[in-house]
């Protein structure tokens, strides 16, 4: 992803977006994190352009990711191994009971013929031969006793390569899934493979490694809130209808036995209303990004119609790309136009002191999910720390050194200033001054009053 800069985006489903880019978006790395697991970070670390690392939480070891994106082919080999010593560099960063996974495009070709050499950090099954930057790949790996995760098992083709070239004359497969070789048996077969018909308008393809962790999650005793269409309620028929549908349940309550239970007879209450609104409201759709309009999904199963039919067939080529470029522009377009009609929300609430509204409208612009506390912070010689222990010590300290430290007073401040004056004894207040500021006030009073009465007799008249 080729964003500007480094942060954090919720999205409206509660997935989590971590991004690491570069100003000129020539480069850029990031984590998609879902909703089901975006509560269980625990901290992230955008490195640079080409390196982040992500710590989630989890049983029965914690997860620790490094996501990567190595120079290209066209690069030099000094520019290569600077990014290797930054990895290296940021692996020694991860706590060793963690779970350890290096994913992204790490612009190598790691072929079968490397299995022989390097059996147990690769499989039999990757794709064309090993290059230079496959070697350097292997090494890294090696040394880290970890493996590469998408070339242990048998597939097709079409679900071993990463990367096809404009054209369609060439596909490879550059991208890796990297981890620990005593893992392995983790993986599952079906799940470790790359994904070809995901749309995501890019030539690189998604690629999976199913394994056997778990995320660690807080059961809530809430259940999830439901939520109707109560939109259909301004409508009179929908209005009667639901009155009707209630009238009719409740009247069969009221043959109840009068000792009935009253929370037996407020779950009976609470069944009726929602069993009616479930027959006569329906309940919402879950929430979908609310600035993508019907246009830009149709020109999304357009493009997507057109990426299966582009190999080969150069007008299609042509198609797919002016169909790519539309989708772009029409989401941009549309994302505008309702930043703009919220923004229009807000203004308007605030001109006719509708607050309410304006509050709405804005929390739909700024909520980006809940908010985390302190996830990393300097130590003394400008380290980034990390870690809830780790953080906490660090600010103890800080606070330590800064409550407790020693004052040192200069003397030569004060030379030269005018001695201090003499102290001023109290005086006490006399009863001609309060009744003077009595009189003053009854006159102030007065004048007021004969001020209203004016008014009041002009507007009669």
């Amino acid at each position: 992803m080729r964003w500007t800069s480094s942060g954090e985006e919720g999205t409206p489903f509660g997935h989590k977006l971590f991004y690491s880019g570069s100003e000129n978006r020539q480069l850029g790395v990031g984590f998609l994190v879902h909703n089901r697991a975006a509560a269980a970070v625990l901290s992230w670390e955008p490195i640079s352009s080409r390196l982040a690392t992500i710590r989630i939480a989890a049983r029965p070891r914690n997860v620790s990711v490094i996501v990567a994106h190595a120079p290209h082919a066209d690069r030099g080999d000094n520019e290569v191994e600077v990014f290797y010593e930054q990895l290296e560099e940021t692996m020694r960063g991860i706590p060793k009971k963690d779970f350890l996974a290096v994913v992204g495009d790490w612009n190598a070709k790691v072929g079968p013929d490397a299995f022989e050499k390097w059996a147990g950090t690769v499989g039999q099954y990757g794709l064309g031969t090993t290059n230079d930057r496959g070697w350097r790949l292997l090494e890294f790996a090696g040394t880290h006793k970890m493996t590469l995760a998408n070339t242990l098992f048998p597939h097709k083709p079409s679900r071993l390569a990463t990367w096809t070239s404009p054209d369609g004359a060439v596909k490879n497969q550059i991208d890796y899934v990297l981890i620990p070789q005593s893992c392995r048996s983790g993986l599952l077969q079906a799940g470790t493979r790359v994904y070809p018909g995901a749309d995501i308008g890019s030539d690189h393809k998604l690629v999976m490694a199913s394994l056997r962790l778990k995320v660690s999650q807080q059961k809530r005793e809430n259940s999830k809130r439901i939520r109707w269409c109560t939109e259909k309620l301004s409508n009179p028929g929908h209005a009667v209808a639901f009155q009707v549908e209630v009238g009719g349940r409740f009247s069969a309550l009221n043959l109840l036995d009068s000792d009935l239970d009253v929370d037996a007879l407020a779950e009976n209450v609470k069944q009726v209303l929602h069993s009616s609104a479930d027959k006569v409201l329906g309940r919402k759709p879950p929430t979908k990004v609310p600035w993508i309009t019907k246009k830009v999904l149709r020109l999304c199963e357009l493009r997507k119609t057109l990426k299966t039919k582009r190999r080969g067939s150069p007008e299609a080529d042509v198609a797919y790309r002016r169909v790519h470029r539309k989708v772009q522009k029409n989401i941009a377009a549309a994302k505008e136009a309702w930043l703009n009609a919220k923004c229009d929300e807000v203004d308007e609430g605030i001109k006719w002191g509708d607050y309410k509204k304006a509050f709405a409208a804005l929390k739909t612009l700024t909520n980006d999910g809940p908010r985390k506390g302190i996830t990393k912070i300097e130590d003394k010689n400008g380290k980034l720390v990390k870690g809830k222990t780790e953080i906490l010590n660090r600010l103890t300290e800080y606070c330590h050194e800064l409550y407790n430290a020693p004052i040192e007073t200069d003397a030569t401040v004060l030379e030269g200033a005018p001695p201090p004056a003499e102290e001023v004894p109290d005086l006490q207040v006399l009863r001609a001054e309060v009744e003077a500021a009595i009189r003053d006030q009854g006159k102030r009073l007065a004048s007021i009053m004969s001020q209203r009465n004016s008014s009041k007799v002009e507007a009669r008249s």
